[in-house]
């Protein structure tokens, strides 16, 4: 389907990041796990993007959009990591990031 046959708060079009007009989009990976005997299922979501405010916009459009994924799943909880380019871990070897107080 094109997307604009699809219900606005369609998880791709709800998700989506449109700053100034521009479709941002990130690397993403599902990653299933279960606990059959618990009756525990679901799915660890992992996003890359090389801005943080990427994916923060991404998941802020998907809860004020009410995003119909969120009618089959329930988040739980979610966590963000910093990983630093081979740039600039040189400049913090090199005492270059940090000056001195």
């Amino acid at each position: 389907m094109d997307d604009d046959e699809k219900l606005p708060n369609a998880h791709n079009i709800a998700s989506q990041d449109n700053e100034d007009d521009i479709e941002h989009k990130i690397v993403r990976m599902n990653v299933p796990y279960a606990q059959p005997g618990h009756g525990i299922v679901g799915t660890y979501f992992i996003g890359y993007a090389r801005h943080f405010t990427v994916t923060q916009r991404m998941l802020n459009n998907m809860f004020s959009q009410s995003d119909r994924l969120l009618d089959f799943s329930t988040p739980i909880t979610g966590s963000a990591f910093f990983i630093p380019s081979r740039r600039l871990l040189e400049r913090i070897a090199e005492g270059d990031y940090f000056p001195e107080a």
